[in-house]
Parts: structure tokens; sequence; C-alpha cells
């Protein structure tokens, strides 16, 4: 970003003090102190730990031009003070009004499960065809969201921003900042019940990102989920639908499965076809490249040219990546997890797997309120399902997801598990020399450090 102090002093509500120049020049946006430089605005939040007002002296000490913050700083004199009632919203406005600067087009993504990939994707296609700026990894919050934003160049072509809710009035924040001249909505399920209460309230929330549209802005939804395509279409008569089923959607995409370690999809529009042989492989990635061609087919871009640019996308980490250690193939997928992100991981991890043994290393599903014990009973049906040799859980709700298993009948073995050390034990002692392993998981069960002990036994393959 680049805008003088006296501009964001309007934009945001504050009064700028009479003694500094107006013309003073804002070139970047932080709230970690050590990332403060010359001609940057530092905002001073409140943390679960800390205050970010106890940095400011150091982020002043550093060059930052401005200090964005909730009260007076009467000790700060070497850069601007700027007072708000709420930093946070504050830097929402910032980022809204450098938006409205910019001439790019906002791309806004939002669903339950696979956004940071869409993200990904998408913006690997169109960097292939212009400018473009995307958020950092899944900055996708009311701090994210802004910063990601702020970093942008207003000489970009295309912002493809990713919105992430957790709770009622999440999203018309988000949504009130990205004002995206196109909103994705991909899928719906049940995620962040705690929050939100039940699948209903999912819908609402995050299809309260339509109400935000841009004048003439774009609804991008699926039909596979019952309400969507009804809600889209009364905020805005332009709706592209997608749907890995539907052959009325107007971008159909479907699995066809795995050749060589890569997948096959086939996408279908209202004007071509296309067979796609790609570096990724699984049915749930079907959905994410029908939402990208809908995008792009929105801006005229053709499948070939996406399949061109979709060559290129790599996995972010921990999001189901692929790697072959020794006699294991390891599915790293361990970033996050919910029950419709685990139902997908899991039957793409048997795809992978194909007829091979299989091991399933789970983490706990957070944020599901009075859900939980339903869910992760469901979870287990889930598991039992591709036939797993071997089943592993680490969290409170090891007991429900025993009962599942038990109803369907698994014939395999269960283990709960508190530490990754657990992992290679159980694998020695049941003879699990070779085969497939998918480790997933919520954020906050750490279920990335099952990875490494992996790693320890069976060194990466060079082949």
């Amino acid at each position: 970003m680049r805008m003088y102090v006296d501009e964001i002093a309007r934009v945001i509500g504050a009064q700028l003090p009479e003694s500094v120049r107006p013309d003073t020049v804002v070139e970047s946006v932080c709230s970690d102190s050590r990332k403060a430089c010359p001609g940057s605005l530092f905002a001073c939040l409140p943390g679960e730990r800390v205050d970010g007002h106890a940095f400011a002296a150091q982020a002043a000490s550093q060059g930052a031009a401005v200090i964005l913050a909730a009260r007076p700083l009467a000790d700060i004199t070497d850069a601007i003070v700027l007072v708000v009632e709420d930093p946070l919203f504050a830097l929402g406005q910032l980022a809204r009004a450098w938006r409205e600067q910019s001439a790019a087009q906002v791309i806004a993504i939002t669903g339950s499960c696979g956004k940071t990939t869409v993200k990904e994707m998408l913006s690997t296609v169109l960097s292939q065809m212009g400018s473009t700026s995307k958020n950092h990894k899944n900055f996708n919050n009311q701090l994210g969201l802004p910063l990601s934003m702020l970093a942008a160049s207003e000489r970009d072509d295309f912002w493809v921003m990713e919105l992430g809710i957790s709770r009622e009035g999440d999203m018309e924040a988000l949504g009130a900042i990205a004002a995206p001249d196109v909103a994705v909505l991909h899928n719906i399920g049940p995620a962040h019940l705690e929050g939100l209460g039940n699948i209903d309230g999912v819908l609402h929330a995050k299809a309260t990102l339509f109400e935000f549209l841009k004048p003439n802005g774009v609804a991008i939804v699926s039909l596979d989920y019952p309400g969507l395509f009804d809600r889209a279409r009364t905020q805005t008569a332009a709706v592209i639908t997608i749907s890995t089923a539907n052959p009325d959607a107007d971008v159909l995409c479907q699995y066809v499965g795995s050749q060589n370690d890569q997948g096959v999809f086939v996408v279908t529009t209202k004007s071509e076809t296309r067979t796609m042989t790609l570096g990724i492989a699984g049915a749930h990635y079907a959905e994410n490249i029908a939402a990208v061609c809908a995008v792009c087919q929105h801006y005229k871009i053709g499948l070939e040219r996406i399949e061109e640019g979709l060559r290129q996308f790599d996995n972010p980490d921990q999001r189901f990546v692929v790697e072959n250690l020794g006699d294991y193939i390891v599915i790293d997928d361990s970033y996050n997890a919910n029950p419709l992100s685990m139902r997908r991981s899991i039957e793409a991890a048997r795809d992978v797997a194909g007829d091979g043994p299989l091991c399933l290393v789970l983490g706990e599903m957070r944020e599901l309120g009075t859900a939980r014990q339903a869910e992760h009973t469901t979870l287990g049906v889930v598991a039992a399902g591709v036939n797993p040799a071997i089943v592993l859980f680490k969290g409170e709700s090891a007991e429900h997801v025993q009962t599942g298993l038990a109803q369907a009948h698994f014939h395999g073995r269960f283990f709960p598990t508190s530490d990754a050390t657990d992992l290679t034990a159980v694998l020695q002692d049941n003879s699990f020399t070779h085969g497939t392993i998918l480790v997933k998981g919520s954020r906050s069960m750490a279920m990335e450090t099952y990875i490494q002990p992996l790693r320890e036994i069976s060194p990466r393959s060079t082949t």
C-alpha cells in the first residue's frame, strides 16, 4: 500500500496531530513490532498473552512512521500516534479504503473446507494472466484479511482473498472489508458448530458474503449443497454454478482416477470439455478445480490455459501433501480438520493407497459444540468404511470414534494415542512395514508432530 497519513487519519476517524506533516507516506502495515520498518504503520493490538501497546516504542525505534493505538502514548515522540477506539476495526477500514483505490478484481473465497487450496490454485492460474496477490498462508480472519489486502499492490490485476469465519458476525466484518467482485462458496459442512450452531447456521453465515458483492458482482456456488444456489440468487442475478455430479451445472468437474501418481479430471463447461492430468490425485480436488474453472470462465480464460496453470500448483504445507518415505507413503493433511474435510481426506487416502494397507492417524475435531459425540462416532463409521489396517486417534473423543468403528464392523486395530512416539511403536508391533499413512486433525492437536518420527525411521525416497 501507499497512503498519506492524513488520508489514513480521515479513513479511520482519527485526529491527526497538528505538529505532523500530513504528507507523511505509509508504505506497509504490521501488527508485529519485529516487522516494523521505516515507512510502516504499526497497529497496537491486544493479544491473549501480550498487549501490542507494550511494543509501540520498539516499533517506533525501528522506524515506524505511524503507531495505531487505542490510547494516547505520550512516550512516543519519533512516530505519529493515531488514536482510535478499536485498532483492529480501523485496520479493516483502512484495507477497504485501499481496496477502493485499486483497480484489481477481488475474488473472495469461503467454504467449510478447501478454502486455502482453492485460493492457492486460483492465484497460481491467474498469475499466468496478470499480476496477482493473495493471502499469506491462511491469513483469513479480521486481522489476516486486512494485512493481506494492505500488502497487495494497487496495480495488481487480481486479489485472491480467502475468508475464514468461526462465529456469527464474522462474515459481516470480512465481507465489508473485501467487497468482492466475485464471491466463491464451494461447499458447506459441519464446521465451527460451537460458534455457528448447526449446518443451517453455517450456510447462513457463509452465504452472508454475497450481500457484500460489488454492483454486477458474481457469485459462484455448488449445486451439491442444498440451499446455496437459492441463497446466492437472492443477492445477485449473476450466479455461476459448479458441481462434481450434476450435469446441469455451469462447470462440472469429475475425478476419473489416478495414472502414474497423477490425477485425471474431466471438466465440462457450457462450451467445452477437457480432460486434465494434474500432479494431484483424489476426488476431493474435483470441487476445488470446478471453483477455479468457474472463476476463470467469468474472466474468459479457457480450459487449456487453466490446465497449464494448475500444472504449476503445489499443495500448501500440511494440506494433503503426499510424501514417499521409504516403504511408506505418508499423507500430511495435518493442518486442520472438520467432519467434511475428514471424510474427504480419508476417502482420498484410500484412493492413494489403492488395495494396499492403510493406517489412519487422526486427531480430535474441535469447535463442534454439542455435536462433538455424534460427529466423532460418525468419523469412526467413515474410517471403517475405507477398511484401514490401523486407526490411531488422539483426543478426548477416542471412545466415540471407537464406537463408530464397532458400529461399522471394523476389523482392524484401534489405538488411542497421546504422543507421536506411539505411532512408530504401533507400526512395529503390528508389522505395518509398508503402506499408506494419513495424518489429520484439528490445528490445536498438533498432528504434524506425527510426521517427523516417520521420517526418522523411513528416509525420504529418492525415486
